[in-house]
């Protein structure tokens, strides 16, 4: 199926003009539902679009993909917003802002609107596309675009859909210091790469924390008399001289993005892995996915 044949050019918004990232999500939210009925405020629903965006901190890089879902809605409403001029809408963001793709979605809608996005995504992770579209000044010739380049929906949902692609990550000559200070404030697994950006292992947390703990503490039924032991101390007298590969571990689940949406699913409900890491061929690591993740964009995507 190809993409633009589920675009609506009425939902095309052209010149959109450059202001705050409220105010620019709000011009083409009005402008697109003179088309169709909502029976709240637009601002209600841009709000909980920010507040989103706000809770992932997912960093933008020219186009940004604010979404809802919305119960009250009977079909997936794509709208597209592009720019007079880019603009940095969030402090995060590692270029300007040129195309908005909005998304409201029914409760019936999540399949198209997860391979919508992946087709988005795909077409404007090349610069030259994004320089194209840009330029448009109609939704007659943005939809045109994506004809001429032949922008198609993939037939299933995978790996690459729903993973994330901006993530941390560390390498194996790092300080133990500097990975306890990456954990502090993302995930409690970190991929490890090479130079060549090559996963080679993956430093858990968890994991990091049962080392200090004698086995047979581990062992025991009934803790609720210790209260002195302090299993941290290791760990602080080492982290200035003891590297990420001295404790790093073998990832439990590497898939390719072509993995089908049910198979990695199932690795998770199961527990094969907490943490699964998306490769190519040369094993360079394109994103992670975890159960939380995957609530976030399939659930409420």
């Amino acid at each position: 199926m190809k993409l633009a044949s589920i675009l609506d050019p009425k939902k095309i918004i052209c010149n959109v003009p450059v202001g705050s990232r409220e105010e620019i999500y709000l011009y083409i939210l009005k402008q697109a539902t003179e088309f169709f009925d909502l029976e709240y405020d637009c601002g209600v629903y841009v709000k909980q679009m920010m507040d989103s965006e706000d809770m992932m901190n997912i960093p933008y890089e020219g186009v940004v993909i604010p979404h809802l879902r919305l119960p009250e809605l009977n079909d997936l409403h794509i709208i597209v917003g592009l720019l007079a001029e880019p603009v940095m809408l969030k402090e995060s963001d590692l270029k300007p802002t040129q195309i908005v793709v909005m998304s409201l979605i029914s409760n019936n809608t999540s399949d198209i609107y997860l391979k919508a996005l992946s087709a988005f995504t795909r077409y404007f992770s090349q610069s030259a596309h994004l320089e194209n579209a840009s330029g448009i000044a109609t939704a007659e010739e943005f939809i045109a675009l994506l004809e001429r380049d032949k922008v198609e929906l993939k037939k299933d949902i995978t790996a690459e859909d729903v993973m994330y692609s901006t993530f941390l990550s560390l390498k194996p000559d790092d300080k133990m210091k500097v990975a306890l200070n990456t954990f502090t404030g993302a995930a409690t697994r970190l991929p490890v790469l090479d130079d060549d950006g090559k996963l080679i292992g993956v430093l858990n947390s968890l994991e990091l924390i049962k080392v200090c703990v004698p086995e047979y503490i581990m062992m025991m039924d009934n803790i609720n008399f210790l209260s002195s032991f302090e299993p941290f101390q290791k760990i602080i007298d080492t982290e200035d001289n003891a590297t990420v590969q001295d404790n790093m571990t073998k990832p439990q689940r590497v898939i390719s993005p072509d993995t089908p949406l049910i198979q990695l699913t199932i690795s998770l409900v199961k527990k094969e892995a907490e943490t699964i890491f998306v490769v190519d061929e040369q094993r360079r690591l394109l994103g992670v996915i975890t159960l939380e993740n995957l609530i976030h964009k399939v659930l409420r995507g």
